[in-house]
């Protein structure tokens, strides 16, 4: 699980979806809050040319703010 902060300063737990470059994975990476699953379908049919694809693991993305 990664931590990192948004571009509006919230906490943001980094899960759920790999970047995958062949069969390699790469890491996670952050997804738009809205529309996650078009985001996820367009970047692997443009990507996947060369052999790069996001998949999910099974976990949601979860978002904190930094008051809580």
């Amino acid at each position: 699980m990664l931590q990192g902060k948004s571009s509006s300063n919230r906490q943001l737990t980094l899960q759920g979806v790999n970047l995958h470059h062949q069969e390699r994975c790469l890491g996670k990476v952050r997804l738009p809050l809205s529309r996650a699953d078009d985001f996820i379908h367009e970047f692997n049919q443009v990507y996947a040319k060369i052999g790069m694809t996001l998949q999910p693991d099974g976990t949601a993305i979860q978002k904190k703010s930094q008051e809580s």
